[in-house]
């Protein structure tokens, strides 16, 4: 007996789906390679909805009329809106214009770096601030659309000289001061970082600035470009608390924020 329970697979890699084949990659429930959780089910729901705006406002779309008699039947019969027929075109053509790459989300889970951890209110399963601490989920909600872009006014390397791939940097407010991630980030951004996370740190008792290199020693330069930029005297290998691996972080270098950064 399977008790109803069906079993799907994707392979790696740019896939086609079918509408059933993408409610079933939405929708599942239990799964491996780190899609068993609501919080990964959540994050491929957005996925399939930036994938469906992009399907809808190509052009290959509105040169079908057929298509488009489909999906505008589709719409009406889930879709409840005051919306006129001309404002729903104006938005179309905004939305033609958004570059989804340019499209900021956000999922709220708990995992290590994450300013929640599971709880229980009322006997229901909740995600609550670690240690009663709400910063965190402002500062994600104050820089979610704080995503670190290249300086186009840069000048373009020689044509025999590739460009240098800019190390990534995850930062942790270790000041107590609200806000100092979110203008750090801002500096090392100008610097020519690129910005991977940023957050509170294990705790806010750090009195100097300290990074840790999760490249075991590989780019040494952008270490060295990266305390000059910071005013940090201490460079460690490995991962700060809160990592429970290095490996774990998107980030080639953790920066901690100390008191120092505030004078």
């Amino acid at each position: 007996r399977n008790y109803g329970i069906q079993v799907v697979s994707f392979k790696k890699g740019w896939q086609h789906l079918s509408g059933e084949e993408a409610l079933k990659f939405a929708r599942s429930r239990h799964g491996t390679n780190g899609e068993g959780s609501d919080f990964a089910r959540a994050d491929r729901q957005q996925k399939v909805i930036g994938a469906l705006k992009e399907k809808l406002l190509s052009a290959k779309t509105f040169r079908n009329p057929a298509t488009i008699a489909n999906t505008m039947a589709a719409l009406q019969s889930n879709i409840t809106t005051d919306l006129q027929l001309g404002e729903i075109l104006r938005l179309t053509r905004l939305a033609q214009n958004v570059d989804h790459l340019e499209v900021a989300h956000k999922v709220i889970d708990n995992s290590p770096g994450s300013p929640l951890v599971d709880g229980n209110y009322g006997g229901a399963y909740v995600l609550l601030p670690k240690n009663d601490d709400w910063n965190g989920l402002r500062e994600i909600a104050a820089n979610v659309f704080d995503l670190a872009k290249p300086d186009d006014s840069s000048p373009p390397p020689p044509q025999d000289q590739a460009p240098l791939e800019k190390a990534r940097v995850e930062i942790q407010n270790g000041t107590g001061k609200s806000g100092q991630a979110r203008v750090t980030a801002a500096a090392l951004a100008s610097a020519g970082f690129q910005i991977v996370k940023i957050g509170n740190a294990d705790s806010f008792g750090y009195a100097e600035s300290v990074i840790f290199d999760l490249t075991k020693g590989k780019k040494d330069g952008q270490l060295e470009k990266l305390k000059t930029a910071i005013g940090a005297k201490d460079a460690r290998r490995g991962a700060p608390a809160g990592l429970a691996e290095q490996g774990s972080s998107a980030a080639d270098f953790v920066v901690i924020i100390g008191k120092n950064a505030l004078n």
